[in-house]
Order: C-alpha cells, then sequence, then structure tokens
C-alpha cells in the first residue's frame, strides 16, 4: 500500500480487481468505499462500503472527487477522474496496478 492509505476508492463500475482490493484492506484493516450506479453486491466485511450514486454522466467521479483527500487511494482507468485525484494529492492506480502520477497522465 503506498504511505499506508486512509481510505480506498474504486471507481467501480468497470473495475476488475475488487475482490483482490477487498483482501488487502481488509489485511491492512483500511476503509474502501466502492462507487458505482448500481449493480453491485454489498460486501459482509464493515470495511467495505457501497456508495450507490445517481445514474448520469461523471456522478460516480463527481461523488469520489468531492470526498478524496491527500494520500487516499483511488483505482480507476478513468484518466479524467485520475488527474482530478491527483490534483487533490491522492494516489491513483489502475486496474493493472501502474501508478497515474502528473507525470504520466495523458
Amino acid at each position: 500500500m503506498p504511505d499506508q492509505a486512509k481510505k480506498i476508492f474504486i471507481d467501480a463500475d468497470a473495475c476488475p480487481v475488487k475482490e483482490e482490493v477487498y483482501r488487502i484492506a481488509i489485511r491492512n484493516n483500511i476503509e474502501v468505499l466502492v462507487v458505482c450506479n448500481g449493480g453491485i453486491r454489498p460486501h459482509q466485511n464493515p470495511l467495505i462500503k457501497l456508495k450507490i450514486v445517481s445514474e448520469g454522466l461523471d456522478e460516480a467521479d463527481n461523488w469520489i472527487v468531492g470526498q478524496v483527500r491527500r494520500k487516499d487511494l483511488v483505482i480507476t482507468d478513468d484518466i479524467p477522474l485520475a488527474d482530478r485525484c491527483i490534483n487533490k494529492g491522492a494516489i491513483v492506480i489502475k486496474s493493472n496496478g501502474t501508478r497515474v502520477d502528473s507525470n504520466n497522465i495523458g
């Protein structure tokens, strides 16, 4: 975990690595916020929280950006969302594990 993230945010609608993230977060006692427009089942572990946002363009992205703080970890393949989170001081990785930062975004 990069510098022990405070929280992990998953841009979940198309994220293929949710289960892997859950295992790591539980092992490290880190809260996970799974953000989507629906269709994802809640996890039984209380560290894993499901946040269902309204349908609509960028609703999940906007919610994540509104909540994310410095040193939080965001998992997304969405470059505009990654850029917005990096600007807030978050750590961003793609679902393949590649870190996205101001040097390699875009």
